[in-house]
C-alpha cells in the first residue's frame, strides 16, 4: 500500500484529482458494479502488453472527444 500511496503522490496535482474523482465514483457505485468493474480490471491486468497499451490509447482519445463525439459514436453502435 505504501508504494501505492508514493505513486500517487508523484502524480502532477491534476491527475491525482482526476484518479480522486474516480475513486469517489468507483466508491458511490451500487456494490454489484463496482464488483463488476473490479473484475473488468482483473481480466484487463491479464490481457497481454500491447493489448492493454491499445485499449489504454482507445481510452485516452475516447476522453479527448466532445460530448457531442461521444453521443455520435453510441448512435452509430446502436444502429
Amino acid at each position: 500500500m505504501q508504494r501505492q500511496y508514493q505513486e500517487w503522490q508523484s502524480l502532477p496535482p491534476d491527475q491525482r484529482d482526476a484518479m480522486r474523482r474516480r475513486m469517489d465514483d468507483l466508491n458511490r457505485m451500487p456494490p454489484q458494479d463496482r464488483d463488476r468493474m473490479q473484475q473488468r480490471y482483473r481480466q484487463f491486468q491479464q490481457l497481454p502488453q500491447d493489448e492493454r497499451r491499445s485499449i489504454e490509447n482507445n481510452l485516452r482519445r475516447w476522453d479527448n472527444l466532445s460530448p457531442q463525439e461521444r453521443d455520435s459514436i453510441r448512435r452509430r453502435f446502436k444502429d
